[in-house]
């Protein structure tokens, strides 16, 4: 099978633009109305652990100078220097038991995955 040049192209750019997409998995612990939502952001530069709440902070992730969610509408966005705005949304809302230290508490794994801004 021979591949030509634009096809090994167009493979390439597919794999790069799936591969770069950066995500958040938030482990959500909620006593009544308080919640602590400790998260860790994925991308292709590592692991980092950020707050997840609600709001925009300066996270601790290299070239990153602001993350925003927007709980009440399962979706958030960010900036990286020298990049336009870049958007998450919630793709999946799993509800878990909590461990014992957390027995009294509500207890969810909440994904986000990058998408497209359309907000």
């Amino acid at each position: 099978m021979q591949l030509n040049t634009a096809s090994l192209v167009a493979a390439a750019l597919a794999f790069a633009a799936t591969a770069s997409a950066d995500s958040l998995i938030v482990h959500q612990y909620c006593l009544t109305l308080a919640c602590n939502n400790p998260g860790t952001w994925h991308s292709a530069y590592g692991d980092f652990f950020v707050d997840a709440g609600e709001g925009c902070r300066d996270p601790d992730i290299p070239g990153m100078w602001s993350l925003c969610i927007d709980e009440g509408n399962a979706r958030g966005h960010f900036y990286f220097d020298n990049q336009p705005k870049r958007c998450i949304k919630q793709t999946d809302n799993d509800f878990e038991k909590c461990s014992d230290d957390y027995q009294f508490a509500t207890c969810s794994v909440i994904y986000y995955d990058e998408v497209p801004c359309t907000w």
